[in-house]
């Protein structure tokens, strides 16, 4: 994990030279250590130890964007329409304030998630990206299923402070079977959505 966080914040820095504005780095370990079938499997006594290591090596590779804005992706991993990982953010949400980054994105479409509600713990100081499509589920979310979805996520944390994204990327290939169609209309529903919370919350 240090020699990979090494090449990352090389990554970074090339970025933040190329004038880029806004950065996001995919953590791949982090959300996983949620499923205790995972962490059996992986051999992961001292979940809090992981997610330690997590936080310092995220903040390591995000210190080389100075001013630049961040965000941080998490999911339950996912390869040919299944995922990987199962559980709620419960075991990690605390962590999220001690991450120095500006926004995370956040799988909350996914049923693997389990709700919003621990979005009341949710760092008041951050940007969420709520995750509001599942690239899982070749159903097309109505833009109505959308709003509901974010009314609820709105509960908790304030319109000023939430963006919308889906839980994760289509990446339409052989490892995630997508058709560029359907990934165009489940955007085309989000952005229908965004639209309709704008006139409603401004």
């Amino acid at each position: 994990m240090v020699a990979c966080a090494e090449i990352l914040r090389n990554e970074v820095e090339k970025l933040v030279s190329a004038g880029v504005d806004h950065i996001q780095i995919d953590e791949p370990w982090l959300l996983l250590l949620v499923d205790k079938r995972h962490r059996e499997r992986m051999g992961i006594p001292d979940i809090e130890r992981e997610i330690e290591t997590c936080v310092r090596m995220i903040n390591d590779v995000v210190e080389s964007a100075g001013a630049t804005p961040t965000s941080v992706h998490m999911c339950h991993a996912h390869f040919a329409r299944k995922r990987y990982a199962d559980g709620g953010y419960e075991p990690i949400i605390e962590a999220l304030a001690d991450i120095n980054v500006d926004r995370f994105a956040m799988e909350f479409a996914a049923p693997e998630s389990h709700g919003v509600e621990v979005l009341s713990r949710f760092p008041e100081n951050k940007i969420l990206g709520l995750g509001v499509i599942d690239q899982i589920d070749q159903n097309v979310e109505s833009p109505q299923l959308i709003v509901e979805r974010v009314e609820e996520a709105l509960k908790y944390v304030p319109a000023d402070r939430l963006t919308l994204n889906p839980d994760c990327g289509f990446s339409p290939s052989a490892q995630n079977p997508m058709d560029i169609d359907e990934a165009y209309l489940k955007l085309r529903a989000m952005s229908d959505a965004a639209d309709q919370l704008r006139k409603r919350h401004g």
